[in-house]
């Protein structure tokens, strides 16, 4: 995953968490996207 996408995704769930909006469906889908993505780039060899 990009950096910029990971950014992306933790700026947007703190902007749920500090405005007081929380879309829990949303929240709930960028948090496991990231999970996913984030693992799976852990599982890549490394070049």
């Amino acid at each position: 995953m990009n950096n910029d996408r990971k950014e992306e995704i933790v700026e947007a769930l703190n902007f749920t968490i500090n405005s007081g909006y929380f879309d829990e469906q949303e929240s709930e889908k960028l948090a496991i996207e990231y999970l996913e993505e984030f693992y799976m780039d852990e599982d890549e060899p490394k070049k």
